[in-house]
């Protein structure tokens, strides 16, 4: 005898024909409300292979009617009451899963006068519709390529049903004055079946290295003729299930299940909804140390039952083993990027180049909040990890990685905290099972908003170099704050932090000594110059350069610096002299300087036929003299630019403009600046600032601005030591006018 597929459940229905008094569009249209009772109370997802369904909270179906005459074309139906007919199914959604026999309850709205019946034929299909129209040959079920399984069953949000086609009848009905309606009663008997078939793969005989480590995930990917394991199907809903077929729309041949975060390989059950077929398939366990990788062939998918295959390690399976082992005094680099940090949507991220990635992952010990990291940059533009975004009640963060390094020698990371006063230890380990080698532990204070911090080294040497990467930071003086880890190197080459890398130096014969440590060198710089005027030498962590006395034009040298250890590296520093004619300037432009490049703009906009208005602003042009500080008499024109003059509000006392007031061409190596306003200069895009350009184009604000007035009119000026800028702009970002009575401006030029 064969058997049905179909599982028994009771239908009620409620029809009625109603007339609206609130929207006449759709009077006279038709309403029916129907209940289908299922027999079996349980779940799904306790399907055992055997026939046996029932339903959980949150279940829901899709129905559809048809016209007996023609039975494969959907009835259009509203969304909701009183709305018109636009679409072709209802969402039917169970009232309580816990009941006896639990009721799932919809509606066919507005059905129009050609779509009258006395009895209708009802569809119904659930999980997941995907574009599904008029046809009920072509309705569109999706399983998808990603599931969320337990470790007892599958997701039944990944199963769909449809049910077996059943008639309503509306013949037998009774008026009702009242309301103006017509309304009847009927039951039918309608059956569901599975259209999609089931998997449920554990594993045996797995080696013990591996066997207890905890499945990340879990990937089924179908390699032989048969790739259709999921993705949309065709399904004629009007078909017999034992007959019925599904017809690939747009199928994927994989399956990705995540891991739990709890259960082992040798534990594991992959529960898995797929599309009934027989399939060669590659399975990859994905574990934090290694990917376990299975070609089995004849996975066979039967619908509306459960395979049930106990997947052994065999000797041609394989381990891809996630360790990074790097070869004697290779360099390993996290690369940090904002496309790349551990946050709450991406717990953990794989860092390092491509063929020798590492997953890492961030957690608290001991923690009774939600916490996750966060990304940051530095003064530099450089990505930092931030290590918690919120306050670490449980006392530690933990940064480890996934599987281990090997061959590690050295280890180079900036660490840091970004909040006021709150202090910690950082402490790197390597951890190989039961052995910890601690490398090394600093105690961090912080600042807030600040992620700039010093690369810290942790030696390695006196280990086997070998575990798994652990940074702790623990010790919290203040719970509620912000650690961080800039990039992280392994085997890192040298490097040299230098206080400098261009310098200005004078005509006249002079010596100069920069800081310049080097860190993980394991000798002491080579130094060369690459100029005879000047004699360097290193020592105690700085460069010492003797430069001889310049008796021609303007001159450059560079002096290289080599440094040795796992590997070498080259690092410079630019000197640059003045010529041996170069004079030092000073521009002191006046108010009443100001004012003749107001008066005149003015006389030229009028005479241009614009009228000045008194609240209006002009670009205008000025030229100033700039005389040389030696007493020689020598002056250099300035010619300087404001974008936006207000002229008619400018007097002999005061200048008033908005945005830039900038040189239109190179002045000299400017050395300071300096101004005297009604606000002044701070080191803000949006105030009134002082900006230096090598080019005119990109413009670098200075920083460090010294007051010297603390009220209106404010005087305050910046200095420029090494940078060689040429040209300047006193530029207002405040979006509002602002008061100049004078500057001045101090350059070297020839």
């Amino acid at each position: 005898m064969k058997k049905t597929l179909y599982i028994a459940a009771s239908l009620i229905a409620v029809a009625s024909c109603s007339k609206s008094e609130l929207n006449q569009e759709i009077s006279g249209t038709r309403d029916i409300a129907v209940s289908v009772r299922a027999a079996v109370p349980a779940t799904k997802s306790v399907f055992d292979g055997e026939g046996l369904v029932a339903f959980e909270s949150g279940d829901k179906f899709n129905a559809a009617i048809a016209k007996p005459s023609s039975p494969a074309e959907a009835v259009k139906v509203a969304s909701s009451k009183g709305y018109l007919a636009s679409q072709y199914y209802y969402g039917f959604t169970i009232e309580d899963a816990s009941a006896a026999s639990p009721e799932f309850s919809g509606h066919f709205y507005s059905i129009v006068g050609d779509d009258f019946s006395d009895e209708y034929i009802m569809y119904g299909v659930s999980g997941e519709l995907y574009n599904s129209g008029s046809d009920l040959t072509q309705w569109k079920v999706q399983v998808k390529d990603t599931q969320s399984p337990s470790q007892t069953s599958w997701d039944c949000r990944y199963d769909a049903m449809v049910i077996k086609p059943v008639t309503i009848s509306t013949a037998d009905n009774s008026y009702d004055e009242k309301y103006d309606e017509y309304s009847t009663n009927n039951a039918e008997k309608v059956e569901f079946a599975h259209l999609f078939g089931f998997a449920d793969i554990s594993f045996a005989d797995i080696p013990e290295e591996y066997r207890d480590n905890v499945v990340k995930s879990i990937v089924v990917e179908a390699t032989g003729e048969n790739k259709d394991l999921v993705g949309v199907f065709t399904v004629d809903v009007t078909a017999d299930v034992d007959t019925v077929t599904l017809t690939p729309f747009s199928s994927y041949s994989s399956v990705t299940l995540k891991g739990d975060g709890i259960t082992t390989v040798s534990d594991y059950h992959a529960w898995l909804v797929l599309n009934p077929g027989l399939y060669d398939v590659k399975i990859t366990v994905s574990t934090a140390r290694a990917d376990l990788v299975f070609e089995r062939s004849g996975l066979n998918v039967v619908r509306s039952s459960i395979a049930r295959p106990t997947v052994h390690f065999k000797s041609a399976d394989t381990a891809e083993i996630k360790d990074v082992i790097l070869s004697d005094g290779e360099l390993w680099s996290a690369g940090l990027s904002y496309l790349n940090y551990i946050n709450s949507y991406n717990p953990e991220r794989a860092w390092g180049p491509d063929g020798k990635k590492m997953v890492f992952s961030i957690s608290y010990p001991g923690a009774n909040n939600v916490n996750y990291g966060s990304g940051a940059t530095d003064s530099d533009g450089s990505y930092v990890q931030v290590l918690a975004y919120s306050n670490i009640s449980g006392g530690s963060v933990i940064l480890r990685s996934d599987a281990s390094f090997g061959g590690v020698k050295m280890i180079k990371m900036n660490l840091g905290v970004a909040t006021d006063n709150a202090s910690g230890d950082f402490t790197v380990s390597l951890v190989n099972g039961d052995e910890v080698n601690e490398l090394g532990k600093v105690t961090v204070t912080g600042k807030t908003g600040n992620y700039d911090a010093k690369y810290l080294l942790f030696n390695a040497e006196k280990t086997s170099g070998y575990g798994d990467l652990v940074l702790t930071f623990d010790n919290i003086t203040e719970s509620n704050c912000r650690p961080f880890v800039g990039n992280i190197t392994i085997n890192p080459a040298p490097w040299f932090d230098i206080e400098s890398r261009k310098i200005k130096v004078g005509k006249a014969a002079s010596s100069s000594e920069l800081s310049c440590p080097v860190y993980a060198a394991s000798e002491a710089p080579e130094v060369v110059s690459t100029e005879s005027w000047i004699t360097a030498s290193y020592a105690d962590g700085k460069l010492s350069c003797a430069i001889e006395e310049n008796t021609g034009v303007k001159r450059s040298a560079k002096v290289y610096l080599y440094g040795k250890g796992l590997s070498e590296v080259k690092d410079s520093v630019e000197f640059i002299q003045e010529s041996a004619t170069a004079k030092t300037y000073k521009l002191s432009v006046s108010s009443a300087d100001l004012y003749k490049m107001v008066t005149a703009a003015k006389d030229s906009l009028e005479t241009a036929g614009i009228t000045v208005g008194d609240y209006s602003s002009y670009k205008i042009h000025g030229k100033f003299t700039a005389v040389a500080t030696d007493g020689s008499g020598a002056e250099k024109n300035v010619k300087m630019i404001a974008e936006a003059a207000h002229v008619a509000e400018s007097t002999e006392s005061v200048f008033y403009f908005e945005k830039g007031f900038y040189c239109a061409s190179p002045v000299g190596e400017i050395s300071r600046i300096a101004a005297t306003a009604s606000k002044k200069m701070i080191a803000s895009n949006y105030n009134f600032t002082a900006k230096l350009s090598e080019d005119g184009n990109s413009w670098t604000r200075l920083n460090d601005f010294v007051d010297e007035t603390s009220s209106d009119p404010y005087s305050s000026y910046a200095l420029n030591d090494n940078d060689l800028y040429s040209y300047f702009n006193l530029y207002n970002g405040n979006w509002s006018k602002i008061g100049l009575y004078s500057f001045e401006v101090t350059f070297t030029a020839d």
